[in-house]
């Protein structure tokens, strides 16, 4: 089992906090006597902590725990972006690995100002997205993991975005609900038409039949009449 937690600065009393994490989970197995899994504690760092900073280690002797941090710092957040941008522009859906990159592309930079520069790129990205679910996705998950930095008006304008979305999912569920109602209409109203043909139909020869056995009748009587 992994605990994640992320940070944007390094302090080694984070890794009581930690500790803490751990212990609650060991002690909630505990409580419903089960046995507790092994437990991995990741720390993900934003771009502005380097791995030269960070130790993996906290040893106080009786206890000891290393943690396994990954450093955002290391991504090629250019490239990341450019592929995530092709995709999008092919209305291709993406990963899971992929909705990820784009939400946590903007902490892999380290300057304020970069940061919501690529806040910006990934909205802009993540609106363009056909698929509704996964931009609904995007959207929250850039709100939720940029709170500390992202600026009002760009929060606002991404609560905006996903409200029209959310918006435009219930228009899209109700218009398939609505087609598919009027196909199961069409169909039946074509199937009523059909069976009103074929007793029409139906209808038709037996009368045809009829008029052609009392024409025979009337025939015969003629004849029986005239003495033939």
């Amino acid at each position: 089992m992994a605990v994640v937690d992320y940070e944007s600065k390094y302090d080694q009393a984070d890794k009581i906090k930690y500790l803490n994490y751990l212990a609650g989970i060991a002690s909630r197995y505990r409580k419903e006597k089960e046995d507790c899994p092994k437990l991995r504690m990741i720390v993900i760092y934003t771009g502005d902590i380097r791995r030269e900073q960070v130790s993996s280690e906290y040893d106080i002797g009786a206890v000891k725990m290393n943690i396994e941090p990954a450093f955002l710092s290391e991504l090629d957040g250019g490239s990341i972006l450019q592929h995530l941008a092709d995709k999008v522009t092919r209305n291709e859906l993406l990963t899971d690995e992929e909705l990820m990159e784009m939400i946590i592309l903007p902490l892999s930079y380290r300057k304020k100002q970069e940061k919501e520069k690529r806040i910006y790129e990934t909205v802009n990205l993540a609106v363009r997205m056909q698929d509704r679910s996964q931009q609904v996705f995007a959207l929250a998950g850039i709100l939720a993991f940029t709170d500390k930095i992202i600026d009002r008006e760009t929060a606002n304008r991404i609560r905006r975005a996903i409200e029209m979305t959310q918006v435009a999912m219930i228009f899209e569920e109700e218009k398939q609900q609505a087609l598919t109602q009027a196909a199961r209409i069409f169909e039946e109203e074509k199937r009523h038409a059909v069976e009103a043909e074929k007793k029409k139909a139906a209808d038709s020869v037996k009368a045809e039949r009829k008029k052609n056995a009392d024409f025979k009748q009337q025939t015969v009587m003629k004849m029986i009449e005239k003495g033939y």
